[in-house]
């Protein structure tokens, strides 16, 4: 008897798998086959947005750049399937409780493709791209539908990118200008090189921890800009490097630049343990 019962058991528990199989094959069938739909709950009139495709005709950008730039993303793929959009496809949206809200909850709806969304990318891209020193960079977006489906291919042509010719200094303050001038050979402005805004960040934020090291415990990147004249000519870019003094406002309320304030060691305290 106790073999019996072993016996019986193993069948039991093989049977219990087969319909686990069996039940977990049916929904994924299911989910393909609402995946291969995948416009079922698309409004009338409208589109699915299926794919974005980039094009860069110049190894100097890649489009893995760009691609946080895009605005609308269609839905996610598991190994070539639409797996969430067609898990909120299985669903019947009329439904609001049960098993229809909890697929419509882990699933995806479907990314309605948005005109809007297009051309704001579009917009987007060529901010970027001219903040790398492609100044005259041209960016199109046109979009192909197929059976209610549309593809964005957004093509960016792009020619050779702006140099820094020269960089000037107007520093307000006699004190941080003498800073600057001792530690100039730390910038990462350098003639020659591609104008990019990244760049001038990373030495307004440079130029602010050196100061604030040095005395200047208030002092702010917010004091320092750029001024860039790009219509010197060949393609190159003139820089002036400027750092405001300090505003404040006197008794009378008026608008007062003064040099930044040098703060000094007064009193040390020691509280040993």
């Amino acid at each position: 008897m106790p073999i019996f019962h072993e016996i019986l058991g193993k069948f039991i528990l093989h049977i219990r798998k087969i319909r686990i199989f069996l039940y977990l094959s049916l929904i994924l069938s299911s989910i393909f086959l609402f995946s291969c739909n995948p416009t079922k709950y698309v409004p009338e009139g409208e589109t699915l947005l299926a794919e974005n495709h980039l094009k860069v005709n110049n190894e100097g950008v890649k489009p893995a750049d760009l691609e946080p730039y895009i605005k609308q993303k269609p839905n996610k793929k598991i190994f070539g399937s639409r797996f969430h959009l067609g898990l909120y496809n299985l669903s019947d949206i009329e439904k609001e409780k049960g098993i229809h809200n909890w697929l419509r909850k882990i699933g995806e709806e479907p990314v309605v493709f948005d005109p809007y969304s297009a051309a704001k990318s579009t917009d987007q891209i060529e901010s970027y791209v001219s903040s790398k020193g492609y100044f005259d960079v041209k960016v199109s977006e046109t979009v192909e539908t197929v059976k209610r489906k549309s593809s964005v291919h957004y093509n960016v042509d792009l020619t050779t990118p702006y140099l820094i010719r020269d960089i000037t200094y107007d520093i307000a303050d006699s004190n941080l200008q003498t800073l600057y001038f001792f530690d100039s050979i730390n910038s990462v402005i350098e003639r020659g090189k591609p104008y990019d805004v990244d760049v001038l960040q990373e030495e307004r934020l440079r130029f602010e921890r050196f100061v604030r090291d040095h005395g200047f415990f208030q002092f702010s990147s917010d004091y320092i800009s750029f001024e860039v004249d790009s219509t010197v000519g060949n393609r190159q870019v003139d820089i002036n490097f400027v750092v405001r003094n300090l505003t404040r406002i006197d008794e009378r309320n008026n608008v007062m630049q003064v040099p930044h304030s040098i703060y000094r060691i007064n009193n040390i305290y020691i509280y040993p343990d």
